[in-house]
């Protein structure tokens, strides 16, 4: 389990992957989390090599019926959920990304943060990121 408690982004251990240069990337990310009060919400998002181009949709559930969506064209972009409807509760979100290195090759690394400063948001152990190689 990886927690922050904080609103600036942190890396999520085991959740990265190197990226060559000049290649086109899919991948499929499932975060399983939980966040202390139903009032916390969590942000995800990533990070790419220098140069990359990125497209990423994040859809993360507030309850059993409702998600946000966040569509991403940038590294580190991406709004936060605005909470949960069960605390400490295992909640799956998924992300779609595509990745098109430049130049310089790198890593792909998933990162998250707590909607709330000193409230809790943990990614838990068994998620996942799964990636294709296009080009």
């Amino acid at each position: 389990d990886v927690t922050n408690s904080t609103v600036t982004l942190a890396d999520v251990a085991g959740l990265f992957l190197a990226l060559a240069a000049n290649s086109t990337y899919a991948f499929e990310a499932k975060v399983m989390f939980q966040t202390a009060a139903t009032t916390t919400g969590i942000r995800l998002t990533q990070t790419v090599p220098t140069g990359a181009t990125v497209v990423a949709q994040w859809n993360t559930p507030t309850s059993l019926t409702a998600n946000t969506a966040a569509n991403q064209r940038a590294a580190d972009a991406g709004a936060a959920t605005t909470g949960v409807d069960t605390a400490n509760a295992n909640t799956l979100a998924t992300g779609a990304l595509i990745v098109i290195t430049g130049t310089t090759g790198g890593v792909l690394q998933i990162r998250f943060a707590s909607e709330v400063a000193a409230s809790n948001a943990v990614v838990k152990a068994g998620s996942n990121l799964v990636a294709t190689k296009i080009l």
